[in-house]
């Protein structure tokens, strides 16, 4: 006697309970799956040892939830993009977006993509912004660089001390440098400090009679001794350029060639900066101070190329 036994199709997949198809009580129904497939009961399963197609309802939900994957930053620019993420129940993947290096702030990431599945997840957030670039560190002395130009760091600077005959300080490139010429030092040569990140040269006695030529950032020389930087021209390349000459006799030329932004010249010793003054500077100040300074400030003076103040400051017409 046949008689069927059978759960309905569409309530397998409601029911907590496996269920079977029973076709007869004594025939066996199949071997393997294949034997269940052949029969119409797709997906369903053969359980060997009654010989019974059995259909197993799938958990409710999805897989379990993959993790948000990590945004990659940039180096100089954030753009991270956002974790992604299946759904089924995890929560969502976030991503942090930017390096802090660089001269620019990192952009934020996109949001985290997300994928079909199971319910219950929510998408991947936008990742956050990178951090601003910082501009870099300053300059560093380089010891064996400092060395070879005769000098010695200290701190940041290559520093270098010039005194009697034989010696032309030549500042090592991409450095801060400082220079002191003794009495009648420097003088073989102009004090090449041009290849400097920043200078500062200092000018006794008689010194710096071949002149000096700087540039990098900034250019700070003190022609202090009698008689000082009297001979060939200071010429100052760098963006600022501070020249003083306290000296007697000193600074006999003094040239603010190139692009400087500031050009100041402090004549304070008797009859300083007298033969040539040139400035190409947006900006250009001359103190006149010492007693017949100032003798070659008059033409700049007089065309409004530079602002003149002092007692012995040529009368600007």
């Amino acid at each position: 006697m046949r008689r069927l036994i059978a759960c309905l199709l569409g309530a397998f997949s409601l029911s907590a309970i496996a269920c079977s198809a029973l076709l007869s009580d004594e025939a066996k129904q199949c071997d393997n799956t294949s034997d269940c497939e052949a029969l119409g009961f797709r997906g369903w399963t053969c359980k060997v040892d009654d010989h019974v197609c059995i259909a197993d309802q799938e958990p409710v939900g999805g897989s379990s939830p993959t993790a948000g994957t990590l945004g990659a930053g940039g180096d100089s620019a954030g753009n991270g993009s956002g974790g992604s993420i299946s759904m089924g129940g995890g929560s969502a993947g976030s991503s942090v977006g930017g390096g802090s290096a660089g001269s620019s702030a990192g952009s934020g990431g996109a949001a985290g993509a997300t994928s079909t599945g199971g319910g219950g997840a929510s998408a991947g957030s936008a990742g956050n912004g990178g951090n601003g670039g910082s501009g870099g560190s300053p300059p560093q002395c380089d010891s064996a660089l400092c060395k070879a130009a005769n000098g010695n760091c200290v701190g940041t600077t290559c520093v270098i001390a010039c005194s009697g005959a034989g010696c032309t300080p030549h500042c090592p490139a991409g450095m801060p440098c400082r220079v002191s010429c003794g009495p009648n030092g420097c003088n073989d040569g102009p004090v090449d400090c041009s290849q400097a990140s920043s200078c500062d040269v200092t000018c006794n006695d008689f010194a710096c009679l071949k002149g000096v030529d700087c540039a990098g950032s900034s250019c700070t020389v003190a022609c202090s001794g009698e008689k000082s930087c009297s001979t060939l021209p200071i010429v100052c390349h760098a963006k600022t350029c501070d020249i003083s000459c306290p000296g007697l006799q000193s600074c006999k030329e003094l040239k603010c060639t190139g692009t400087p932004k500031t050009c100041s010249l402090e004549c304070l010793g008797v009859q300083t900066c007298g033969t040539t003054v040139e400035s190409s500077a947006t900006t250009t100040n001359i103190t006149c101070g010492g007693q017949d300074s100032c003798a070659a400030a008059g033409n700049l003076c007089c065309t409004g190329g530079a602002k003149c103040t002092g007692t012995y400051a040529p009368k600007c017409l």
